[in-house]
């Protein structure tokens, strides 16, 4: 039997708008809030590096689980928006804003901020800290995240009606600007 568990899927084509959210905040002007101090943990996956290495290990016929997530290694929320950033060339800027600022906007990680997870939220502590190695010693591999950032940029540029979940804009701004007045 062969079991695979995947992580968080992303890429072009994704139907949970999860990644084009900050794919799109990377590819506008101006600044865009960023969560906590970038330290938190994440784990995700290219669609296309998934399915590539599932057909290999079905084609090999390997058996036993494994946990399909990625990158290989470890990848914090800062290098996430400072990969991102880069990849589009666009002049954004992050601004970090602590998890007690968050909190006493009452903006939560994951229904607010898709894909992140406070470090203090225990109750998904877990979520990004899957041990990975037994499927990448069985040859999966992850394209380079600028990659998955630039395609996924250009799909969702190509989109008459995109998914839209998360902070909106307008949200987004009026929170950073209440930060500035004060």
């Amino acid at each position: 039997v062969l079991i695979i568990r995947p992580g968080i899927i992303v890429g072009p084509h994704d139907p949970t708008g999860r990644f084009a959210y900050w794919v799109r905040r990377f590819a506008a002007t101006g600044e865009f809030l960023a969560p906590g101090d970038g330290g938190e943990p994440l784990q995700i996956i290219d669609a296309r590096d998934l399915a590539a290495w599932m057909i290999r290990v079905i084609e090999q016929r390997t058996t036993g689980a494994f946990n399909a997530v990625g990158p290989e290694g470890s990848l914090s929320f800062r290098q996430f928006i400072t990969t991102g950033v880069a990849a589009l060339g666009n002049p954004t800027a992050p601004i970090w804003l602590p998890d007690a600022v968050l909190k006493q906007e009452k903006i939560e990680g994951w229904d607010k901020l898709p894909l992140w997870i406070s470090n203090a939220d225990e109750n998904l502590a877990g979520v990004y800290r899957i041990d990975g190695r037994k499927a990448w010693q069985a040859g999966l591999t992850h394209r380079d995240l600028s990659e998955t950032i630039r395609d996924c940029a250009a799909y969702e540029a190509s989109l008459t009606n995109p998914i839209i979940i998360g902070h909106s804009r307008e949200e987004e701004l009026t929170v950073l600007g209440k930060i500035r007045a004060n």
